[in-house]
């Protein structure tokens, strides 16, 4: 009953490309940003966080 599950093959080299292709403008995709707001300043915080 324990299946390990496994990502495709052809992900890591995907996954570069898409974020040089994304680093340049091209959108590949719909990109949802979740915001909450914070327990002591109530200031919103977006997820996931671009750094």
């Amino acid at each position: 009953m324990s299946e390990e599950a496994r990502l495709p093959g052809w992900l890591k080299l995907a996954n570069p490309a898409i974020v040089a292709l994304q680093r340049r403008g091209v959108v590949i995709g719909v990109v949802r940003l979740l915001c909450v707001p914070g327990r002591k300043t109530a200031s919103c915080t977006r997820l996931p966080s671009h750094r």
